[in-house]
């Protein structure tokens, strides 16, 4: 009976530890395609508010995170260099919050008896690729880093945004702390 209580301890304290990561993480980067979304629109549209709010909604919400991140850079790429040149390490950026969003999006939480009876600090996300079941595990410190990168390139797009359009309204605030506080709650 005793074992049983510990797993079940194991589970709750795991799966409150993924809803704060997996929420934390795929939360910002929703933000991120929103802003990508918004900063292609405006690039078609700077001008005209109405034509971007279209833009938006009839096209660029129905086209996927990748697709926006490959417009995104074209439009970088071609329009506006010296913003391209000047965060060097973007692309790359891009790719692996890309491939976190996508492991965390579509696997699950480990919680079998043979992973939580070892009584594991750490979490692990399941997921199958090419055919294969594979495994991803996150320690405190990682999730931290993870959630700071996202929050760095969130960062990068408002200060690209402010370089292409000139209005200063569009930098955000570092959110850093916000992220501090996120995961050091996932360390309690």
């Amino acid at each position: 009976m005793e074992f049983d209580s510990v797993i079940a301890e194991y589970v709750q304290k795991h799966t409150i530890a993924d809803q704060k990561f997996r929420g934390g993480y795929l939360y910002q980067i929703s933000l991120i395609e929103a802003y990508l979304g918004g900063m292609i629109a405006s690039w078609f549209f700077q001008e005209n508010l109405e034509k971007r709010q279209a833009l938006v909604g009839y096209i660029i919400n129905d086209i996927n995170f990748n697709q926006k991140i490959k417009i995104f850079f074209k439009i970088l790429k071609n329009h506006y260099s010296e913003l391209y040149e000047k965060y060097p390490n973007l692309s790359k950026d891009f790719e692996e919050v890309r491939n976190l969003r996508n492991i965390l999006a579509h696997s699950r939480l480990d919680t079998s008896i043979d992973y939580l009876s070892t009584k594991p600090e750490n979490i692990r996300f399941e997921f199958y690729k090419n055919g294969r079941m594979e495994h991803h595990i996150f320690t405190s410190e990682l999730i931290r880093q993870k959630l700071i990168e996202s929050n760095t390139l969130f960062v990068q797009l408002s200060e690209i945004m402010v370089g292409i359009s000139g209005d200063d309204s569009y930098k955000v605030k570092t959110t850093y702390h916000d992220s501090e506080r996120k995961t050091e709650s996932l360390q309690r």
